[in-house]
């Protein structure tokens, strides 16, 4: 039997586990394709950001990506598709053929064609984003022998609200250490729909709102941002000084969706239509974030689509039936500050310190994941190392 050629697009959560899930079987031969060089494990990104190591957070993909005869990593952006004649073609001019494609590309940073916040505000969920941010404010406490007049993070969903929490803190020990005197904190977490974390509910926001206020936080709700400069920020009539805005609120679908209008159906969220087997034909898949499934936009459902399709294409490739998809309902765990999370699964919700840790067992079993139980053992272990270049900082290294 001739091996099937499997072609998966994207590095994230949905196309390593798939690659992970199928390697094994030397009927596949596997070609995944990605244009970063780091994996993202999002749920930590608040703690990278504020001294904690960043190799937590940013992981070389090529150490999540099985070496086998079999498994092919192409550092590459795909471009087009034909799904017809069942093809890829890259940036590059390299083109793919396949028996089964599985597109895994997830979602990039929109910001809604707002005045100036491309240009000012500071993106972290991309590894160059985040050295940008890290050295950001360090620099401004060297500069200007002071803390900026406020901090603004933008979109209080729980990378905001993440983020909001545990910058607040840090930027106090870091100003020590710069020796700042005044070390007063002006942290904004703004957000225009009517309650933080939106999509939980209502009684899961207004425990984190609380814990927010807790931690010193500012929380402005129903708030829209109208632009932004190299010295402030607009939202709805006022102007905030600020030189330091970090913009959490928007995505939208990746371009190679947009940029191969006739190969796909997108819904009024922007997200790919998928049968009830994720595909979108008999030889290609839709997973992860750019889906129209139910829960959508996760990580647990990203690795979830992603062992359906391997499932999936095994039982087609020996000839058995295969199941149709059923969404698996996440269970939701979002850090507030150090050792405090708010945890909700269906209509189960609770607050504090024992979902701060069922947050860090979660963490170890997202590793596991993508990585397997030993890797992600050591570096879940590490997960509370701090890591400073700042000159002013290195003390606080451990």
């Amino acid at each position: 039997m001739a091996k099937k050629k499997i072609l998966v697009l994207g590095g994230g959560f949905a196309g390593v586990k798939l690659v992970r899930n199928l390697y094994k079987n030397k009927d596949f031969d596997i070609t995944i394709i990605t244009d970063q060089e780091t994996f993202r494990y999002g749920a930590t990104i608040w703690r990278a950001s504020t001294g904690h190591l960043k190799e937590a957070s940013y992981i070389p993909i090529t150490s999540l990506v099985p070496v086998a005869s079999n498994v092919h990593l192409v550092f590459d952006t795909a471009e087009k598709i034909d799904r017809a004649a069942r093809s890829v073609k890259t940036t590059s001019g390299a083109k793919f053929t396949y028996d089964y494609c599985v597109i895994g590309l997830g979602v990039v940073t929109s910001y809604f064609g707002i005045k100036g916040l491309e240009e000012y505000s500071h993106n972290i969920k991309s590894s160059q984003g985040f050295d940008k941010f890290r050295q950001h404010l360090h620099e401004e406490l060297n500069k200007k022998s002071a803390l900026d007049q406020n901090y603004v993070v933008v979109g209080a969903g729980p990378t905001g609200v993440e983020m909001a929490a545990a910058l607040r803190s840090y930027l106090k020990t870091i100003a020590k250490h710069h020796k700042i005197k005044r070390t007063r904190v002006n942290m904004q977490l703004v957000e225009a729909a009517p309650r933080v974390l939106p999509m939980l509910a209502p009684k899961a926001s207004k425990a984190t709102r609380k814990r927010l206020a807790k931690l010193g936080v500012h929380v402005l709700t129903g708030k829209v941002v109208k632009g932004e400069t190299a010295n402030t920020i607009t939202i709805d009539k006022w102007s905030i000084p600020t030189h330091t805005v970090v913009w959490t609120a928007g995505v939208t679908c990746n371009p190679f969706f947009t940029n191969n209008p006739r190969q796909f159906e997108l819904n009024e969220k922007k997200r790919v239509v998928v049968d009830d087997h994720l595909k979108v034909d008999n030889r290609t898949f839709v997973i992860g974030d750019s889906a129209a499934t139910k829960f959508s936009g996760l990580a647990l459902t990203a690795l979830h689509n992603a062992s359906y399709v391997a499932d999936y294409i095994t039982r087609k490739h020996y000839g058995k039936k295969a199941r149709s998809y059923v969404p698996l309902e996440p269970v939701t765990i979002i850090p507030v500050g150090d050792n405090w999370s708010v945890f909700q699964w269906r209509k189960l919700v609770f607050s504090g310190r024992f979902a701060g840790l069922l947050r860090t067992i979660y963490d170890f079993i997202g590793y596991a994941e993508v990585m397997g139980v030993r890797p992600a053992f050591s570096i879940w272990l590490k997960r509370n190392m701090r890591r400073e270049s700042c000159e002013f900082c290195t003390d606080l290294n451990n």
